[in-house]
């Protein structure tokens, strides 16, 4: 006798016997067993019995697959939802650091003119000082 399980395996529809697929097997079971001792009536009843539970099985495989295929679609929604939230992160990032390339270079650029300010004075002083330094060995 097949074991009779009602529930779905969430980890796929193979993982465990649904109960109309027992009813299926029990039935075969049961006709086969005891075909000699039952009717005609009841043989053509435990057949239409076994077609009824292929066709409820058959549909209970379809809706297992349209649940999987809505948990996937589902699934990759989240992901490409994901992506494309990390792709307006990256961008962020990217103008952020072009902003902060902008300002470096521009930083860059006031440090050397204020160094060349810095050697023309020292240079001033320099010229003032040996001036000076001439004028009192003279």
């Amino acid at each position: 006798m097949v074991k009779i399980d009602t529930e779905m395996s969430t980890l796929g529809y193979a993982k465990k016997v649904p109960f109309v697929v027992a009813l299926i097997e029990n039935s075969k079971a049961f006709l086969e067993s005891q075909g000699e001792y039952i009717s005609e009536n009841e043989k053509r009843i435990l057949r239409r019995v076994i077609r009824l539970s292929r066709i409820e099985d058959s549909s209970i495989r379809i809706q297992y697959l349209d649940k999987e295929a809505i948990d996937v679609g589902k699934k990759m929604e989240l992901q490409i939802d994901r992506m494309k939230s990390q792709d307006e992160a990256i961008k962020n990032l990217k103008e952020e650091i072009n902003s902060i390339t902008n300002q470096t270079s521009t930083i860059k650029g006031q440090i050397d003119n204020t160094k060349k300010d810095f050697v023309a004075i020292l240079g001033i002083f320099a010229a003032i000082f040996m001036a000076f330094d001439s004028g009192l060995k003279n």
